[in-house]
């Protein structure tokens, strides 16, 4: 039996080493001295250099009772952080819920939400991959292309959202908001440029005790300031409205949870084959949602009693920031202190995006590829604290654009995860091979026969189910993964149904106007979901992959 102790040992990251397929590949035989150079100095220095390229099972840690707890520590730790508040904030704000609907939404929709990062999680131990590299198995080599740059735009946008945060909060806390909002951003980025360029082992590392102080610190919060929450304030608007209301935050609550899917299992690659996919979702399930629930709760009191207090309210229109500072006002200097421990915590949860949106960049082509993560990672953190620099008087603008955005394409694309999954890799319901089938995929691919563990891109084993299981040493293989027209449609079909239903600042379809709130998300994922199954079948049948 293991002992926390024996964490660090667990998950320190093997240097990546490159098989003879990757060595042999083009990408890698002519890299330039200066990548050659870097390379060098990142093994001399311990920085993990593995990019999108897949663990194999011989450089995998063994799975112990630490390593265990560590998914939860993991997802609790990212997400209890000062940023959710402000999604707290919300309900009574933009939605003009009371306390206890508010509560309730975000209760439902934090259950039900986190359930997609969990499942998506536990293809990280068995893959051996990171989440875009498995969704090409879905998707296909090409159109995983498209969710890379929706990814980008997730994971950088909650940067933004992250570093703006923390430097509200920095500059709140300072005398008379001497320290500017533009300082606190760039000490945010700062400190996760050197966490996120190191890579996996000091990440996991850090994500271990963040927790702690900000534990601390919410719980400080709450005994100092839920005196003030008004616990009885209720729903305004007609009924119509309010029902909107409902459906629109219930169904953001649930998008927050939703978004962590594109990237998921990006921390899991060095997990062994044998974990268990229950465990693992249901570490991740747990983490996420325990660590985002009690925070949002403590928004939704602050948000309320903003409404009620004069003091709070005049320090929230001052800024999402100054009213968590204000919390801690009958605390004095220390809770001036509690403000700087708070500005921290977004720290936690902007790491784990920057890291995966440097994998995302090495998914989008070729050349992309084999430029190194850390040069990504800087490339992103640069972006995110220039547009936070930007756009630090806009907070929430940027924070319904992100979540609405994501949240429709990421539901679509989880749908169609499970489909293929459940229906195609594991029930085989797809075509049987026949041998008239066989002779026209070997004409369409020549190159001899094989099976679905093979080096060749289609099946022989005639009468078995085209398309059933994973061949996971085919992750960057375009010919041996499917071709992606199904699911590309079935993409661009759910996309119609979110456009038809959405209800947003820049956007009303007619329905999402009919019923005065927000059902984008489930109908996306429903259209997308009903007409997966029928274009998949059709496609393993014609194409054989």
């Amino acid at each position: 039996m293991s002992t926390p102790g024996d964490l660090e040992s667990d998950l320190k990251t093997p240097p990546a080493k490159e098989s003879p397929a990757a060595s042999s590949s083009p990408r890698t035989r002519h890299r330039p001295q200066w990548l050659k150079t870097l390379t060098y100095w990142e093994d001399r220095l311990g920085i993990e250099g593995r990019g999108i390229s897949r663990v194999p099972p011989s450089e995998r840690h063994p799975l112990t009772l630490s390593s265990i707890l560590q998914m939860f520590i993991l997802w609790f730790s990212i997400n209890l952080t000062a940023n959710n508040l402000a999604i707290g904030f919300l309900g009574p704000v933009v939605f003009n819920l009371g306390f206890r609907d508010s509560v309730l939404c975000l209760l439902f929709g934090n259950l039900a939400g986190s359930f997609a990062p969990g499942y998506v999680a536990s293809f990280g131990p068995i893959s051996g991959s990171r989440t875009l590299v498995v969704g090409r198995y879905t998707m296909g080599y090409w159109a995983t292309k498209l969710c890379a740059i929706l990814q980008l735009c997730g994971t950088l946008g909650f940067g933004v959202i992250d570093v703006l945060v923390c430097g509200q909060i920095l500059s709140a806390v300072s005398k008379d908001g001497s320290l500017s909002v533009i300082v606190g951003i760039v000490v945010a980025s700062v400190v996760t440029a050197v966490v996120c360029m190191i890579g996996m082992r000091i990440f996991q590392k850090y994500e271990r005790y963040a927790f702690i102080p900000q534990v601390i610190i919410f719980s400080i919060m709450a005994g100092v300031a839920a005196k003030h929450f008004d616990t009885t304030s209720e729903s305004t608007g007609s009924p119509a409205q309010i029902r909107g209301g409902l459906i629109s935050f219930f169904f953001l609550c649930f998008n927050v949870m939703v978004i962590w899917s594109i990237c998921a299992g990006d921390y899991y690659p060095y997990y062994p084959e044998n974990t268990p996919r229950l465990l693992t979702g249901a570490m991740t399930h747990l983490g996420i949602c325990l660590g985002m629930t009690f925070v949002q709760i403590l928004g939704v009191g602050l948000a309320t009693g903003a409404a009620k207090h004069r003091t709070w309210g005049s320090a929230f229109e001052k800024g999402q920031g100054q009213l968590m500072v204000e919390a801690y006002a009958p605390l004095g200097g220390f809770g001036k202190f509690c403000g700087v421990v708070l500005a921290m915590g977004p720290i936690a949860n902007n790491i784990p995006g920057i890291y995966s949106s440097a994998l995302a960049w090495q998914t989008l082509s070729p050349p992309t590829s084999p430029i190194p993560r850390t040069l990504w990672t800087l490339l992103g953190l640069i972006l995110t604290t220039l547009a936070g620099i930007l756009g630090r008087n806009h907070l929430y603008t940027i924070f319904e654009n992100i979540l609405s955005l994501l949240g429709y394409w990421c539901a679509i694309f989880i749908t169609i995860h499970i489909l293929e999954e459940a229906l195609f890799r594991r029930l085989g319901l797809g075509p049987k091979l026949t041998p008239e089938l066989h002779a026209r995929y070997v004409k369409a691919n020549p190159g001899g026969g094989g099976n679905r563990n093979s080096s060749t891109p289609h099946p022989t084993v005639i009468g078995e189910s085209v398309g059933k299981g994973y061949d996971w040493d085919a992750w960057d293989d375009r010919n041996r993964l499917p071709v992606g027209l199904a699911a590309t449609t079935s993409f661009v079909v759910g996309w119609v149904g979110a456009v038809l239903c959405m209800s947003q600042v820049w956007w009303t379809g007619p329905v999402g106007r009919a019923v005065k709130g927000d059902i984008g998300v489930p109908v996306a994922a429903g259209v997308a979901g009903l007409v997966y199954p029928g274009l998949r079948w059709v496609e393993l049948w014609w194409l054989g992959r």
